[in-house]
C-alpha cells in the first residue's frame, strides 16, 4: 500500500482515511505493507517493520480463530507535501483577526512532480525485496508508484481515489497532475472511488469505464479522534454570549470557505453575537481577511490557521453549529467527526457524505441565503439543534471502516481471481 501521509503525520483527510481502513485490514486478518514519503526516513533504517498504527502493539494475536495481520511500515525519503506553504503557515495578528503569510498562489508547492517520479523509482526496489498480493496507491502521488511496482512484480493495481485533480483545483486544473491521474487510472486493474459522486467525474473526465470502478464510502475512525480529555483549546477571544460556528479544512476553493463567509454577514444581521471559526490553512486566506473587513464583518471571524488533532477534537465540539460548504468533495471525514462530536451540521449536497448520512442539514454549496437561514435556526431552536445533534452522534457512530474495509478485502479477491493467485494467496 502507497501513502503519501499516514498517523502522526497528517495534513488532511487522507491520513485518516488510511489509518483507519490500515487498522480494519489488519483486524480481518490482511497483512499491510505500508510505504510512505517522509521527512523521518533519513534518520532510520528506513523501516519500523512490525509497528502497528498508532503505536498500538505489532503482536496482533489470534483471537480464537479470527486472525489479526500484521503491520509493515517502511518510510523512503523525500516527504511528499502537496500544498503550498506546509501545514504550519505563519500567523500574523492584523486588524483584530489573524492571516497566514507565506502562501503561494499555486495550490502545490516544492518541486512536487520530482519527487512523485522519486518515489515511483523506489517503489521498484521495494516491489522486488518484498512478496505481496496486491498494489494499492491512495491518490495520485503514489499512482507512479504503483505503476511501478506492477511492471516489476506483475501483481494487480488497485488506485483508490480520495480526490481527482477537477476536485482540488475546479477549472483551473494542472495539466501534469491530470496526466498522471489518466495513467493511474488506465494502469489500474480497479478504482476505488470515496462515493458515488467521484466515481461519475471520473467516468467523466478520464472517460473510465464505471464497471472499472467500485464506490467504497470511507468511515468514521473513532481512534483517530480519542476523547475529550486530550483536546487541546486553543485561544479565542472573550465572547459575549452568541454562539460559534465552525467551519474546518482547508481554506481553497475546493471547500467553499468564500460561501461561509458570505453566509457569515447575513447570519450577523439577525445573531450579531455570533462568531465564526475558520480552522484551517489554504492560499484563500489572505483574500477571505480582505472580505470580511469589506462585509464589515472582521471582528466577529478568526482564522486559526491549520490545527493538529487534539485541536481539531476541541473546535468540534466546542463549536455550536458546523457548516461544510464544500464545491466539489469527494467524500468529506471532518463532517462524520463533526456528527460524532455531537455537534449539529450543516452539509453540500455537492460532497459524497451528503450520500451517506441523513441527520445534517442539506444546502446547495452556492446557496449562502440557506446556509445562513439553517445557521439562524439552529441558533435560535436549541431543542431542535440539540435532537438534530444527539441523532447525528447517533448514526456517525455506525459508521465504521469496518465495513469498507470488507468491500475492500472484495476488491483484492476479485482482481486477485483475474490475475492468479499470490505469493501469500493459500
Amino acid at each position: 500500500m502507497f501513502g503519501w501521509e499516514f498517523p502522526p503525520r497528517m495534513t488532511g483527510g487522507l491520513g485518516t482515511a488510511c489509518h483507519g481502513l490500515v487498522q480494519s485490514l489488519i483486524g480481518q486478518g490482511v497483512d499491510v505493507s505500508f510505504v510512505i514519503p517522509s521527512r523521518d526516513a533519513e534518520k532510520s533504517n528506513g523501516g519500523d517493520r512490525g509497528a502497528a498504527p498508532s503505536g498500538s502493539s505489532s503482536a496482533f494475536p489470534e483471537t480464537g480463530t479470527v486472525r489479526k495481520g500484521l503491520f509493515h511500515l517502511t518510510r523512503v525519503p523525500p516527504s511528499l507535501n502537496p500544498y503550498a506553504g506546509g501545514p504550519k503557515p505563519s500567523l500574523v495578528a492584523k486588524g483584530g483577526t489573524v492571516f497566514q503569510e507565506g502562501y503561494d498562489d499555486d495550490l502545490y508547492g516544492g518541486d512536487l512532480l520530482a519527487a512523485v517520479d522519486k518515489l515511483a523509482h523506489q517503489a521498484r526496489t521495494i516491489a522486488v525485496e518484498q512478496k505481496f498480493d496486491v498494489i494499492h496507491a491512495h491518490d495520485w502521488m503514489t499512482f507512479r508508484a504503483g505503476i511501478a511496482a506492477r511492471e516489476v512484480s506483475s501483481r494487480p493495481l488497485v488506485i483508490h481515489l480520495h480526490s481527482i485533480e477537477y476536485d482540488r483545483c475546479l477549472d483551473k486544473v494542472w495539466p501534469p497532475v491530470v496526466e498522471i491521474e489518466r495513467e493511474g487510472l488506465l494502469a489500474a486493474d480497479r478504482i476505488i472511488t470515496v462515493s458515488a459522486r467521484s466515481k461519475w467525474m471520473v467516468v467523466d473526465k478520464y472517460g473510465v469505464a464505471p464497471e472499472k470502478i467500485t464506490v467504497i464510502h470511507n468511515g468514521l475512525n473513532r481512534e483517530h479522534l480519542g476523547s475529550m480529555e486530550n483536546a487541546k483549546p486553543i485561544s479565542l477571544p472573550p465572547r459575549t454570549g452568541g454562539g460559534l460556528v465552525l467551519f474546518l479544512g482547508r481554506i481553497t476553493p475546493q471547500k467553499g470557505p468564500n460561501h461561509f463567509v458570505e453566509a457569515a454577514a447575513k447570519v450577523l444581521r439577525a445573531e450579531p453575537d455570533t462568531v465564526f471559526l475558520l480552522a484551517g490553512s489554504g492560499d484563500m486566506v489572505p483574500e477571505l481577511v480582505e472580505r470580511t473587513a469589506e462585509l464589515g464583518i472582521a471582528q466577529n471571524v478568526l482564522f486559526t490557521g491549520f490545527l493538529e488533532g487534539d485541536q481539531v477534537l476541541w473546535v468540534l465540539d466546542t463549536a455550536d453549529v458546523y457548516v461544510m460548504p464544500s464545491v466539489s468533495d469527494p467524500f468529506g471525514i471532518s463532517c462524520l467527526e463533526a456528527m460524532y462530536a455531537s455537534t449539529p451540521v450543516i452539509v453540500s449536497n455537492q460532497s459524497g457524505i451528503s450520500e451517506v448520512v441523513s441527520n445534517v442539514m442539506k444546502v446547495d454549496y452556492w446557496d449562502v441565503d440557506a446556509i445562513a437561514d439553517n445557521v439562524v435556526r439552529l441558533l435560535r431552536d436549541p431543542q431542535y439543534a440539540s435532537e438534530l445533534a444527539s441523532r447525528g452522534a447517533a448514526e456517525a457512530r455506525t459508521i465504521t471502516w469496518d465495513h469498507p474495509a470488507s468491500r475492500c478485502r472484495a476488491v483484492y479477491r476479485e482482481v486477485l481471481a483475474a490475475s492468479g493467485p499470490g505469493p501469500h494467496q493459500d
